[in-house]
C-alpha cells in the first residue's frame, strides 16, 4: 500500500500502544510486584492485553484491511461507538435546549435561577434565546448533539465556543434573575456571584484563544 504520513502516525501509535503498556509493566513494580494480589495482577493483565488488541486491530485496518464504503463506515462507527455525535442544524436548537434542562430534571437551584421555567416550553424559548447570545457573543461557536443510533433520540447536547481576538465581557457582579421570586435564596445568589467571579478570573488570567464547553446529557432510558 502506498506510504502515507497518516499511516505512518497511526503505525507508530499502534506500535507503541501495544508494546509500552509491557515494557512498562512487566516489572517488580507491577505485574512482578509480590505485594500486589492475584486480582490486581490480572487486572493489570487485563489492560497490557486491552493495548495489545487495540494495537494490533490499528494495523490491521491500516495496513490490511481492503477498503470501505461510506455505509460501511458508518456502520463501523455506529457499533463501536455508544452515540453518534453530528453537528446540529439551526432546526435542531429548539430540541437540544430542551435536553439540556430536561437533564436537570428541574432539581438545580442555580439552572432555575438562571433560566425560569426551564421546563415549560416557554421558559425553554427564553432560555433558548439567552443560550444563542451566548454562542454569538464568540468569534466561533459550534453546536453538538448527539443521537442514540438505536431510537434515533437526541440524548445530548454540547456547545463550543472559541474566543480568537477578544475576551467575553463579565460582569462580576451579576445578579441572579428575580423574576424567580422565592427561589432567589441568598446561597443562589452566592452561588451564581461566585460562577460569575471564577469566569471573570479565568477570561482575565488567560490569554487568546479561549475555548469554552457547555454539554449536557439526558437520563439514558
Amino acid at each position: 500500500m502506498p506510504f502515507s504520513v497518516g499511516k505512518a502516525m497511526f503505525t507508530i501509535i499502534a506500535i507503541f500502544t501495544s508494546v509500552a503498556p509491557y515494557l512498562a509493566d512487566w516489572s517488580i513494580t507491577h505485574v512482578k510486584n509480590p505485594k500486589w494480589p492475584p486480582h490486581a495482577r490480572f487486572h493489570n493483565g487485563q489492560t497490557m492485553t486491552t493495548g495489545l488488541l487495540i494495537g494490533l486491530l490499528i494495523l490491521y485496518y491500516v495496513h490490511l484491511a481492503s477498503p470501505q464504503t461510506t455505509a460501511q463506515k458508518k456502520t463501523n462507527i455506529c457499533l463501536t461507538m455508544a452515540f453518534v455525535i453530528d453537528v446540529a442544524r439551526p432546526e435542531d436548537l429548539a430540541e437540544l435546549t430542551s435536553v439540556i434542562f430536561r437533564s436537570h430534571e428541574g432539581k438545580d437551584h442555580y439552572v432555575n435561577c438562571a433560566y425560569p421555567d426551564n421546563l415549560s416550553p416557554e421558559g425553554q424559548s427564553q432560555a433558548l434565546k439567552k443560550l444563542q447570545a451566548i454562542a454569538s457573543a464568540a468569534e466561533d461557536s459550534l453546536w453538538l448533539k448527539a443521537t442514540d443510533p438505536t431510537t434515533g433520540k437526541t440524548v445530548g447536547a454540547a456547545i463550543w465556543t472559541t474566543f480568537m481576538t477578544r475576551k467575553p465581557a463579565s460582569d462580576a457582579s451579576k445578579k441572579t434573575n428575580d423574576e424567580q421570586g422565592s427561589r432567589n435564596e441568598e446561597y443562589v445568589k452566592q452561588l451564581n456571584a461566585s460562577i460569575v467571579q471564577a469566569g471573570a478570573e479565568f477570561w482575565k488570567n488567560n490569554a487568546l484563544p479561549l475555548t469554552s464547553l457547555f454539554s449536557r446529557f439526558t437520563e439514558f432510558k
